[in-house]
């Protein structure tokens, strides 16, 4: 992607601001397209992510942040701090698969690399990658000109179905950030609070009570009943 071209002779602070950050961008989008593309050519489900997260911890590392591995018990889980003092901004990456997804690059139309094998749809290949470089700018941006902050990214796994972040959120780690920024790819680049489809994932148990059909069926309990 290229940077907006961007009005300099505004005379405000917004168009250098913007040039600015987009610098950091482009220094190192070259890096973080090729994380995408590695998580592209190793889909791995919810709760699988090792290849995966493995990478972006890799990626976490050499741009300098400070890594905490394996958050709220979920092993391809991880947090990435950089900065200090506040606010302190949150961005969210995800990495996880999908069964039965697996495609071909570059192409339009199905093309299975491995038939029934795993793979990225809407561009989940690059939820993490990108996020991170967003992180990273930010950090970057913060360190340049000196000013306080602390901006971390969360690699999030089991985003399709298996409820990651439930299990982050109900472990605290997000309890002191100020804002949690994500992203999703799409037609156009814009900020938006769209009403959208979520469900709840939620397992039923239901115990019944053994008796006797002919001698004592008024002691039994049905589980199917309750069902």
């Amino acid at each position: 992607m290229s940077s907006p071209n961007v009005n300099e002779e505004q005379g405000t602070a917004a168009p250098r601001l913007l040039q600015h950050i987009w610098s950091l961008i482009e220094e190192k989008k070259n890096t973080f397209c090729d994380l995408s593309d590695r998580i592209w050519a190793t889909p791995e489900v919810n709760y699988t992510e090792l290849k995966s997260s493995r990478a972006h911890l890799e990626i976490l590392k050499a741009q300098g942040f400070r890594v905490t591995e394996g958050i709220a018990g979920l092993p391809t889980a991880m947090m990435g701090e950089a900065g200090a003092g506040g606010p302190v901004i949150a961005i969210l990456g995800e990495y996880d698969a999908l069964p039965g997804l697996s495609q071909q690059a570059d192409v339009a139309q199905p093309i299975a690399l491995e038939e029934g094998g795993n793979g990225h749809g809407c561009g989940h290949n690059m939820l993490g990658s990108a996020a991170l470089l967003a992180a990273t700018a930010v950090k970057d941006y913060l360190a340049s000109q000196g000013l306080p902050g602390r901006v971390r990214f969360y690699g999030c796994p089991a985003e399709e179905g298996g409820a990651g972040k439930g299990f982050m959120v109900r472990a605290g780690v997000f309890d002191d950030v100020d804002i949690a920024i994500c992203w999703h790819p799409g037609a156009f680049n814009c900020v938006k609070e769209p009403n959208s489809l979520a469900c709840n994932e939620i397992n039923y148990h239901f115990h019944g009570r053994a008796s006797h059909a002919s001698a004592t069926p008024h002691l039994g309990r049905s589980a199917l009943d309750a069902v």
